[in-house]
């Protein structure tokens, strides 16, 4: 008899003495009961924890975008609480270097993130981003310049196969019809060809988001006792885990190729056509222990396409929004294009496409600055820099965070009012849209190497800043803008009549914001066709 088996016995057997039970199957109910009453009242002692710091907002509030503006006004310097779920310490931008300062056993990066995507169930996070880290932070990003053909072929390939001739105009839905093009362009990266344009795959790599869009949604307003127990018993949960076994039958066959390479060397079709670097770096750079870890690189695969794919759709589809209803603009970013091109010269493919050199990229200052105001004005989050403390930390203006409390940055609120960001008679004041903001900001003297896009500061929190910024935004940086200048130079886009106001001017389609978290409209259409030359 092992000792958890005496123990249990042990329980039982005092519980049946207590209550003078004899039946078997009652006195398991019992045992379970109390053992439901007992995780119930850790949960409840947990959440009495005492935390002297102000609330502001209501956990009734559809978002906090009020609340954190509120908080900040009135506690500009001192911590305040917005009573999301779980709730949230916020902490004034002093505190970023500090924060920065901190190492992960003190405070621990990505645990808030793991528990809001119910990890246990969907498998975010589920085991360390360690690995794929690595492979972000040092292979993608040396690959950067040898993957930027790659990416503009399938680029160029996706949007003539998704959008077809479109010689008049056309009515997609954009987010899902971006969100298949960015599947494929990112794909041809992490699995390659043949595979990123299969549309199994491509399906499913849309649909774990909204798999994990649904266990979310599901358990959002539950404590976590009740999760524990009745969750996995949950339907959202049981088609997840349906969900998870049919991708894993998707991308075995790719996986189970490689392995049987030796040295994960690159994978060649007959047609010479590459199998995808990500793939391959991660099994390089996966430990004895992980290949032992059943499912764990087909984790790493989606853990990968939900962080990219997603937020990539998001910041694309924003970008076309803001275009779209601030049109003046379409003209001055395509001037833009065909100048670069011009000076650089370009590469002509087989199939008669032009691709941009590979110097190009950052030369395109003012679409660069179009995409980082339109990130400022449509964050995917409304704060950055979360955290959970493991120990009791005093910060240097005297504030105690207790052990066990999440805390963030309100990097939204920041990045409307700081001044950094606005200079008087250069750009739009912070409350306005301006496309040309940083481009304008970057001509001012000693600003010359600030306000790019993929750059962090106490300012600009898109990325996070520190140690812990995004590590992929380089890769995202190259992505998103070859999407954007295929789109640019090669299509005309509107939206419908029905988005058209008096005077000419046309109507955003609205964010839709919940807590925390903010979306663009998912369901709105646009007309596309193809530009005529």
């Amino acid at each position: 008899m092992t000792f958890q088996t005496m123990m249990d016995s042990t329980i039982i057997s005092k519980v049946s003495e207590l209550f003078q039970i004899r039946h078997p199957s009652v006195l398991l109910r019992v045992s379970a009961f109390l053992g439901l009453l007992f995780a119930i009242g850790c949960y409840f002692l947990r959440r009495l924890k005492r935390v002297d710091f102000p609330v502001v907002g209501s956990r009734k509030d559809a978002d906090f975008r009020l609340a954190i503006r509120e908080g900040v006004a009135k506690f500009p310097d001192s911590p305040f609480i917005i009573p999301n779920n779980p709730q949230l310490l916020i902490v004034p931008k002093s505190a970023i270097p500090e924060i920065n300062s901190f190492t992960d056993k003190e405070i621990l990066p990505n645990d808030f993130f793991r528990r809001q995507t119910y990890y246990k169930f969907t498998g975010i996070g589920e085991w360390d981003f360690t690995t794929l880290v690595s492979v972000i932070k040092n292979d993608i990003s040396r690959q950067l310049t040898s993957s930027l053909d790659i990416i503009q072929e399938e680029t160029a390939y996706s949007f003539t196969y998704r959008l077809g001739p479109c010689n008049e105009w056309t009515t997609f839905q954009l987010y899902q019809t971006l969100a298949k093009i960015v599947a494929m362009v990112s794909g041809r990266v992490f699995v390659g060809r043949p595979l990123n344009r299969n549309e199994e795959w491509i399906n499913a790599n849309i649909n774990y988001t909204f798999q994990v869009a649904n266990i979310k949604n599901a358990f959002s307003k539950w404590p976590e006792w009740k999760v524990n127990i009745l969750g996995p018993h949950r339907n959202e949960v049981k088609s997840i885990q349906k969900f998870k076994k049919h991708y894993s039958k998707i991308v075995q066959p790719l996986i189970d190729a490689h392995l049987a390479k030796e040295s994960n060397e690159k994978l060649y079709d007959d047609e010479g056509n590459e199998q995808g670097n990500v793939l391959v770096c991660i099994l390089a750079r996966m430990s004895p222990e992980e290949h032992k870890i059943h499912g764990f690189l087909v984790n790493q695969l989606l853990n990968l396409s939900f962080a990219s794919i997603h937020t990539t759709t998001i910041t694309v589809t924003n970008f076309i929004y803001d275009l779209a209803s601030h049109r003046e603009y379409i003209p001055i970013l395509l001037d833009e294009i065909n100048e670069v091109m011009a000076e650089d010269g370009y590469e002509t493919t087989e199939d008669g496409t032009l691709r941009l050199r590979k110097t190009s990229l950052p030369k395109l200052s003012k679409l660069d600055s179009f995409l980082k105001e339109s990130q400022r004005v449509n964050p995917i989050s409304l704060v950055s820099h979360t955290r959970r403390t493991t120990s009791n930390l005093m910060l240097s203006s005297g504030h105690l965070i207790p052990k066990g409390i999440d805390f963030c940055i309100p990097s939204w609120e920041i990045q409307n009012e700081s001044s950094a960001l606005y200079s008087d008679g250069h750009t739009k004041k912070l409350d306005e849209f301006d496309g040309l903001r940083y481009y304008n900001l970057r001509r001012l003297p000693g600003n010359a190497n600030r306000h790019f896009f993929v750059t962090t500061s106490p300012q600009s929190l898109a990325f996070g800043h520190g140690k812990h910024s995004c590590p992929g935004r380089f890769f995202a940086n190259n992505e998103i803008k070859v999407i954007l200048i295929e789109l640019i130079r090669n299509w005309e886009f509107r939206f419908p009549d029905d988005f058209k106001l008096e005077g000419g001017e046309w109507r955003r389609p609205k964010n839709k914001y919940s807590g925390i978290q903010s979306l663009p409209d998912t369901n709105a259409h646009i007309e596309i066709r193809r530009r005529k030359i």
